[in-house]
């Protein structure tokens, strides 16, 4: 974590950044998504993957699976998947992509990084 900020205000600015993205995506303009695509990568790999705990759950039950399925599925324990779905721990990007994977391959709420 990125000393001086808290994980709540990392999944803020995530937040922030899948909106404008979402936005840039509308208008068109390559180097703006380029531009947000790098932010939003940067805050990934300090820990914050793509799924919020909601979207997590959202997935593991789009997927029909349990807490304990998904456990045994991706080699957790089950205190572990519970502690993403509570939002205790942020989920690991592999996590997050075999959970979507799982799913379908689609987030519940549409958003799907680019290049995925």
């Amino acid at each position: 974590m990125v000393k001086g900020t808290s994980r709540d205000e990392l999944l803020t600015a995530l937040e922030a950044a899948r909106a404008l993205e979402a936005e840039l995506l509308q208008c068109g303009s390559a180097d703006a998504k380029r531009r947000v695509e790098h932010v939003r990568l940067y805050l990934e790999k300090l820990g914050y993957g793509t799924l919020s705990p909601s979207e997590f759950k959202a997935l593991r039950t789009k997927a029909g699976l349990t807490q304990e399925d998904l456990a045994r599925i991706l080699d957790r324990r089950l205190r572990q998947v519970r502690r993403y779905e509570r939002g205790d721990t942020p989920v690991p990007h592999d996590v997050g992509a075999k959970l979507r994977d799982l799913a379908g391959g689609d987030g519940p709420t549409g958003y799907e990084p680019s290049g995925s």
